[in-house]
């Protein structure tokens, strides 16, 4: 599983669960947002809503 580095994905129980169920946990390098695909869907939703709050203050 890829997650990123917040720490609870780091927490022993966590660690523990994927031991336990064969899941290998593999980590985004610190200051990698853009490797996550979900960081480039929220940019890209905070672009259009603030493109939109632009033209609507014209």
């Amino acid at each position: 599983m890829i997650t990123d580095n917040y720490s609870p994905h780091k927490h022993p129980e966590v660690r523990s669960w994927a031991a336990d169920n064969d899941v290998e946990l593999m980590f985004l390098p610190t200051y990698g947002s853009w490797l996550n695909w979900i960081e480039s869907e929220f940019a890209a939703l905070r672009y259009y809503r603030t493109a939109s709050e632009w033209l609507q203050s014209l």
